[in-house]
């Protein structure tokens, strides 16, 4: 995609909120932890709202939702241009407190359909040590509709 044909889609990025769907995952890896995300982003604010969900199909099975809420910046350094993305995430506990269930951290390419990742999550709330995955590939999907 040349510059002038990137330059409206960045305008509209700029102006419009949009919605974005990411797996992260350690391709190749069998029983690795896969963390699915649907976003909406408000380019004007730089923040962004959804959902995170993650799997692990092996022994102790692990399937968890999180409530997400995080901001994003634009880095360039020198020709590389990248979207840093940070992000916490929440899970309702008894009586209406919520305590963090994941952290995020990821650096994605300008167009915002790859990247790289970190995040670290805890399985239960009362839990006091946190799960890390680091340099986890992150693919744009389709968000699911409905």
């Amino acid at each position: 995609m040349t510059q002038a044909t990137r330059q409206p889609e960045q305008i509209r990025q700029k102006l419009e909120l949009f919605r974005t769907c990411y797996r992260i995952k350690h391709e190749g890896i069998m029983g690795a932890p896969e963390l699915s995300l649907q976003l909406l982003v408000d380019p004007q604010s730089k923040h962004m709202t959804g959902f995170g969900h993650i799997t692990q199909p092996v022994h102790p099975p692990l399937e968890f939702t999180t409530q997400l809420e995080g901001e994003f910046r634009e880095l360039s350094v020198q020709n590389l241009h990248l979207i840093i993305v940070t992000s916490s995430g929440y899970s309702p506990a008894p009586a209406g407190i919520t305590l963090p269930n994941l952290q995020l951290l990821m650096a994605l390419s300008d167009d915002w359909k790859s990247g790289t990742a970190e995040y670290e999550y805890k399985t239960h709330p009362e839990d006091s040590h946190w799960q890390i995955i680091r340099d986890v590939e992150v693919i744009s999907i389709p968000c699911e509709t409905g």
